[in-house]
Formats: C-alpha cells, structure tokens, sequence
C-alpha cells in the first residue's frame, strides 16, 4: 500500500474521499 502521509487519515490512497479512520485503512491493507 502507498501512504504518502501516514498522519492518521491516509485513507485518501483508497479513494473513499477523506476517512479519519486507521483502522479501515488497516482492513483495506
């Protein structure tokens, strides 16, 4: 997985919008 900035929303790269939410990223890795 891409994170370019891993300061707790890097869920922009998964293309859902913005998502404060670690843990999605987590389950989409």
């Amino acid at each position: 997985m891409a994170n370019e900035e891993k300061d707790g929303l890097f869920s922009t790269n998964l293309g859902d919008g913005l998502i404060d939410i670690p843990e999605a990223s987590e389950q989409a890795a």
